[in-house]
């Protein structure tokens, strides 16, 4: 009986021991599985991170976008400004022009109405 009860203990023991291996085995396999899940999270994490800096440069840009707009309308407004006034320029030329053709024409007038009546004074 005695040699069957430690036989018996023997198989337990060795049981219990390819038990203990198995799930050291498995043990094993779950700490590579978390440390998969904790770099799995950590880059999810990072991609969280990186598209919320992505939105955030999307809405720069948008914004750079909208203002650049902003600032053509008002170039193209300026230019136009600056058309409207050379235009003015050259009417107001021309007036002036008009106006020296005028003086010369009346002071053209004027010198022959005064010799004229210089002619008839002199008679």
């Amino acid at each position: 009986q005695t040699v069957a009860r430690l036989e018996q203990e023997l198989a337990d023991a060795n049981a219990a021991a390819a038990r203990a291996t198995e799930l050291d085995t498995q043990l094993a396999s779950v700490r590579e599985q978390l440390a998969a899940a904790n770099e799995l999270a950590s880059a999810s994490s990072e991609l969280d991170a990186a598209r919320t800096r992505t939105a955030e440069l999307e809405d720069k840009l948008a914004e750079s976008v909208s203002r650049v707009a902003e600032l053509e309308e008002a170039r193209d407004a300026q230019f136009a400004h600056v058309a409207d006034l050379e235009a003015a320029v050259e009417r107001l030329r021309g007036e002036v022009e008009l106006a020296a053709a005028d003086v010369a024409r009346s002071t053209g007038h004027m010198k022959t109405s005064e010799e004229s009546a210089a002619a008839r004074v002199g008679k």
